[in-house]
């Protein structure tokens, strides 16, 4: 069923309605089981396929029920292609890319079929868009047919020309291939909590170099937007925020004069890179407006706009513009991916949680807490931050001491359980010395102090004095991030409620 009903969940207006006037022409017993099926996974009532066989047929599904999903599963997937239209793609580049490769398809075909004169017509416009936009695939399979075909019918000269397009061709393409892979060598891990290996400074300061060299020997717009991106991203990661902004600046440029590579998408992502590096910077404001830029170019009820939002609160969060961060977790909550995601759901219940401790409201932050459950089992680090705002919640509020005791202890036990795991993008942003959770740590042992000296601050402090300075300062391993899970910093929390000492004026 995964399969079937993906396809036809993202289905546009004008794809349905071709599919449907399809069905309507071929009045078979067949195809108007067909139409009938996918009506019934349009209305999304359905989570099995015995439940969707009864209703069609009557009965448990047999042969012919997979014979007919199976048939429209390919027309769905057919009529994804067919139809003109801007609308059908993001962006003008995937437009032409689609435009070429469907006339290549069409001169293979008539070249075999013997009707030459259109055949090379088709090869040659190919080949021109191919040039204009950048097209680097494309242009190695074009080159490598007209080569074979128009030099086996006009001789070596004409063989040799296209024969020397196509070596070009195919150097372009090897050296855009190796910028995109140089790219997600270095993001994928990141992007999926994996950062363990040294190196990462050194890797990253190679690869950049490479692909500026072959940017420049081929000024390919492609390959451009591999060496900025990554430029960008890796800066960001090894906290050169101010170099992230710099790649990113230039890469907007880019995307804006190179029609070829321009989407909607890349561009709020560049616009994202930057709201990322001034949270760094902590300017908040900069952040923002670079935030609000982002969510503008996502495409409505996608997880890149959901992504989006998120900077904007956490951004409008530390500005201080607490009304902005309570529309956006108002929006979010409208937001149809946080039906498909329970960790997203969570996430955004404990931003909202965040607002109302940040408000002074510490009984209902809590008690929005307490709503959570799918942080608890989130590998990502996410449970740090909310188990950390539950305790401040528990000493603000004056709750029995005995629950705030065990609350306490419960962390302090859990921190211990995670100080062996790899820093990810949400505790702090790696660095190639392996990453442990420092911060972290010196929190975990300010709490352990303050759960010895019964919630005593001024005690605490004067215990855990090297372990807050650190903390306050904020440098290096002990660097806080305020995109990541301790969205109220501890040591600002820890500071607040500690008594200052009384100076007594002599005389």
């Amino acid at each position: 069923m995964e399969k079937i009903t993906e396809i036809s969940d993202v289905l546009k207006k004008r794809e349905l309605v071709n599919l449907r006037y399809w069905f309507h022409g071929n009045k078979n017993d067949v195809e108007k089981k067909g139409m009938e099926l996918l009506e019934e996974l349009l209305k999304g009532k359905y989570e099995d396929d015995r439940a969707l066989s009864r209703k069609l047929f009557n009965r448990d599904p047999e042969p012919a029920y997979w014979r007919i999903k199976g048939k429209l599963a390919h027309l769905m997937a057919d009529f994804l292609l067919v139809g003109e239209g801007r609308d059908k793609f993001e962006s003008e580049y995937l437009m032409e890319t689609f435009d070429v490769r469907k006339k290549i398809q069409q001169a293979d075909i008539l070249l075999k079929r013997g009707a030459y004169t259109p055949a090379v017509y088709l090869m040659n416009k190919s080949a021109d868009l191919a040039e204009k936009w950048d097209l680097l695939y494309e242009k190695v399979f074009i080159y490598d047919l007209m080569a074979t075909h128009m030099g086996t019918l006009h001789g070596k000269n004409v063989y040799e020309k296209y024969a020397e397009k196509y070596h070009k061709s195919l150097e372009e393409f090897n050296l855009y291939m190796k910028s995109k892979h140089y790219s997600q060598e270095l993001e994928v891990p990141y992007a999926f909590f994996d950062l363990k290996e040294d190196g990462f400074k050194e890797k990253a300061t190679k690869y950049i170099a490479e692909q500026k060299e072959a940017f420049a020997k081929t000024n390919s717009a492609n390959i451009g937007y591999y060496y900025l991106h990554t430029g960008a991203t890796a800066n960001r990661i090894m906290k050169n925020f101010t170099e992230c902004i710099r790649f990113s600046e230039e890469l907007i440029e880019l995307l804006k004069k190179k029609t070829e590579i321009y989407s909607d998408a890349r561009l709020g992502m560049a616009y994202g890179q930057i709201c990322q590096a001034n949270l760094g910077l902590h300017d908040y404001k900069n952040a923002l407006k670079a935030a609000q830029k982002s969510v503008e170019l996502f495409s409505p009820e996608t997880v890149n706009e959901l992504r989006a939002m998120e900077l904007i609160f956490i951004s409008a969060f530390h500005a201080g513009d607490l009304k902005l961060a309570e529309d956006i977790v108002k929006d979010a909550f409208n937001h149809p991916h946080l039906e498909m995601s329970n960790l997203d759901f969570s996430k955004w219940q404990y931003f909202k949680a965040q607002i109302l401790f940040k408000k002074g409201n510490y009984v209902p932050s809590l008690n929005q807490l307490n709503k959570i459950n799918i942080l608890f089992r989130d590998k990502s680090g996410w449970i740090v931050g909310l188990k950390m705002l539950e305790m401040m919640n528990l000493v603000e509020s004056g709750i029995d001491y005995t629950l705030t005791y065990h609350r306490m202890d419960s962390m302090v036990q859990m921190l211990a359980r995670q100080k062996d795991v790899f820093a990810s993008k949400v505790w702090r942003v790696g660095t190639e010395e392996g990453m442990i959770l420092t911060r972290i740590l010196a929190i975990s042992k300010v709490i352990q102090t303050l759960l010895n000296k019964n919630s005593d601050f001024y005690l605490t402090k004067l215990e855990c004095e090297k372990e807050l300075k650190l903390l306050s300062e904020g440098k290096g391993d002990y660097d806080w991030n305020p995109a990541g899970l301790e969205l109220s910093r501890f040591d600002v929390w820890f500071d607040k409620n500690c008594p200052k000492p009384i100076t007594v004026k002599k005389g």
